[in-house]
């Protein structure tokens, strides 16, 4: 591979950089395609049919990119190496109808991971579609000035989608991914030739990297809803919700509790949660919790559930752990094989033994 001149200088997987250069492709400053070719980006990418384009903004009311034509607004919110918080999409998408009431707003959401929005109104777009619709109307010559940058930029693009595409198909070739999630930058091995692993380690890509593979392993089991995939400390989370506490009640409970399966850097936990967790505290957790999770390491020690960690400190959580080795020298398929195996057990655990220790009285 060759570094490209975004890599150089370190902003390849700069959000606001992949923003802004999309607003200078659809703005009149670039003449690197012409104003049809970029009619027809936006019918490639958006499969809208549009007259011409007014105005092209970034950071419009914290909005990634607005392009305004005389038919329709088109708001895309860019997600390259993190994820939607906070309602941010529902409250964008309200601000935007709000000011252009009688015109139709479109709302798209690009990633690198192809991760689905929480808001349905939130149409998904990939960086794999975004290079390909780039591509087929890049027709200026390189030796233009605005053509040199726009060819660098969908090289950089290349370099990103191609690795992400290559870490799937053979994740054991990507241990880094998998070990310097919560590495910082200057502690990363560092090599002299370019490569994939250190495109991954010099823009910091390892946290989702990890989500790419989760999803990839949620669409081998084929599991469709109550799952999440988030981080804490730069490492990704994968978890499955196996009973969601909407009215989950029992003595000493002050709040509602979810129960899940979770990995997470070579863990699997058995999960309790209280479902208002940031504002909760560690007493919202009663003594028959805790003391049914310090069982588990006894009952359930055959399963290799034999630690008990995150025990009530701050917050209103408690569970238990079981560690496996080296689990970025699984491919996607037999993680996959193995996820779905400690899911049976988890479930077990919660709906044997915890929720009948803990006398519920009604859950979903």
């Amino acid at each position: 591979m060759k570094r490209t001149f975004f890599e150089q200088i370190g902003l390849a997987d700069m959000e606001r950089v992949h923003s802004q250069m999309l607003q200078w492709i659809f703005s009149i400053e670039c003449d690197a395609i012409t104003n049809a070719n970029k009619l027809s980006l936006i019918k490639g990418l958006f499969g809208l049919d549009v007259s011409s384009i007014n105005e092209v903004y970034t950071e419009y009311h914290n909005i990634d990119i607005l392009i305004k034509t005389p038919e329709i607004i088109i708001c895309i919110e860019n997600k390259l190496k993190s994820s939607q918080h906070s309602n941010q999409l529902e409250t964008y998408k309200k601000t935007l109808n709000s000011e252009f009431i009688s015109q139709v707003v479109r709302f798209y959401y690009l990633t690198l991971a192809n991760e689905n929005s929480d808001d349905i109104d939130w149409i998904c777009l990939s960086y794999r579609h975004l290079l390909n619709e780039l591509r087929k109307v890049f027709i200026t010559s390189k030796t233009s000035f605005y053509g040199q940058i726009f060819s660098e930029y969908l090289t950089t693009l290349d370099n990103i989608v191609s690795t992400a595409e290559d870490f799937l198909s053979s994740p054991q070739s990507y241990n880094i991914v998998f070990s310097d999630g919560s590495k910082k930058k200057a502690h990363k091995i560092k090599n002299s030739i370019y490569s994939r692993q250190e495109l991954i380690s010099a823009n910091q890509l390892e946290t989702i990297f990890q989500k790419l593979y989760f999803r990839a392993v949620l669409n081998e089991i084929g599991y469709q809803r109550d799952y999440f995939i988030t981080e804490t400390r730069g490492n990704a989370i994968l978890g499955i919700v196996i009973k969601r506490s909407v009215k989950l009640m029992y003595k000493g409970a002050k709040d509602r509790l979810d129960f899940s399966m979770q990995f997470q850097n070579g863990g699997f936990k058995t999960f309790c949660v209280s479902e208002n967790y940031v504002t909760s505290s560690k007493n919202d957790i009663p003594p028959e919790i805790t003391s049914a999770f310090d069982s588990l390491s006894i009952l359930y020690a055959h399963t290799g559930y034999i630690k008990v960690s995150n025990a009530p400190r701050s917050k209103a959580q408690c569970s238990v752990t079981k560690r496996i080795n080296n689990w970025g020298s699984f491919s996607v398929k037999d993680f996959a094989i193995l996820f779905l195996k400690e899911l049976e057990i988890s479930k077990i655990i919660i709906n044997e033994y915890l929720l009948p220790s803990l006398e519920v009285d009604e859950f979903i």
